[in-house]
């Protein structure tokens, strides 16, 4: 069966790296292309800071673009990177890490009239399948950013940024939501936190991201990421 070009959105995060390991274990696509969606501000990718990206990616070892948006027309930009993409990569599908709509189907609206179809390999899946997945993969996954608004106000903070997603920390998040009343998503599908992976199965080289701290500002606290380095596995 000839496999069929594709690219993948690419923010470092658990989602997306979990997303491509599945693209690759069907054998229907070749990943061509890692693309990272970012802001022509770079100072609001705090949560995925792009100089831990390429790490990333330089480590799994498949080409990665950069492709700037901005506004106001968020979606035609968007549209047209996909239809630029597909003319020089010659990509027929974009893979992204969606697990839910949370951006009133923003991406399936981006991927209309570029010929480009949208794959999402997570799409709908219980929360816990994809924590065990990543778990039993053995991702090193760590929080980078939390958005302290969606927590009690009494939250630890120095116990989640720059802590592992294991589960004995998702735990602590069902504790929070039982003594807070709070619902907060166990994969932090709606903006609760956001995540960075250190090393998974793709990876040649893992990372680490123990020379860092937090840095809060306004409503979010993240990780800084000062001292991040590539280590051999």
């Amino acid at each position: 069966m000839t496999k069929r070009k594709a690219a993948l959105c690419f923010t470092g995060g658990k989602d997306c790296t979990l997303a491509l390991h599945r693209a690759v274990r069907s054998e229907e696509f070749d990943i061509c292309l890692l693309v990272t969606f970012a802001p022509a501000n770079m100072q609001k990718f705090k949560a995925h800071p792009m100089s831990v990206v390429e790490m990333q990616t330089q480590s799994i070892g498949i080409p990665h673009k950069v492709c700037l948006v901005d506004g106001p027309d968020f979606l035609g930009s968007y549209r047209t990177h996909i239809t630029s993409l597909k003319e020089e990569y010659g990509i027929e599908a974009l893979v992204t890490g969606d697990i839910l709509d949370v951006c009133h189907s923003f991406m399936p609206r981006a991927v209309e009239t570029t010929g480009v179809e949208l794959v999402r390999p997570l799409w709908e899946a219980p929360r816990s399948e994809i924590l065990e997945d990543i778990w039993t993969q053995q991702f090193d996954v760590l929080i980078s950013c939390l958005n302290i608004t969606k927590f009690d106000s009494g939250l630890d903070i120095e116990s989640f940024v720059g802590k592992k997603l294991t589960r004995e920390l998702l735990e602590k998040v069902r504790e929070h939501n039982v003594k807070s009343g709070l619902d907060v998503d166990l994969a932090g599908e709606y903006g609760e936190f956001h995540t960075m992976v250190l090393d998974a199965p793709l990876f040649k080289s893992k990372l680490d991201a123990t020379g860092g701290q937090i840095i809060r500002d306004g409503d979010f606290a993240y990780w800084s990421f000062s001292k991040t380095g590539m280590a051999a596995k």
